[in-house]
C-alpha cells in the first residue's frame, strides 16, 4: 500500500515556481521518499493534502522511529 502526502507551496506566485513538498510512503517495503515538485498533479485516491509543511517533517520523524528507511 502506498500513501502520498503533499503540501502545496502558497508562495508560487511570488517566486514564479512552486516547490510543492511531497512524502510518498510504501507500507509494504517500509520505505519513504521525500521530494519537491513544481507540478500539481495530485488527483489519486491515495493523495492527501497537508496544510502545514512541518506536519510532513513530523511524520518523517515518526516513520524513522517505526523502522522505515528513506529511498533516494
Amino acid at each position: 500500500m502506498q500513501l502520498h502526502l503533499y503540501w502545496i507551496d502558497k508562495n508560487r506566485k511570488k517566486k514564479g515556481i512552486a516547490d510543492n513538498y511531497n512524502l510518498v510512503i510504501n507500507y509494504d517495503k517500509k520505505t519513504f521518499m521525500i521530494f519537491t515538485d513544481p507540478y500539481y498533479w495530485y488527483m489519486q485516491k491515495n493523495d492527501i493534502e497537508i496544510k502545514k509543511k512541518s506536519d510532513i517533517d513530523f511524520y518523517v520523524e515518526y516513520l524513522v522511529k517505526q523502522g522505515f528507511t528513506r529511498e533516494n
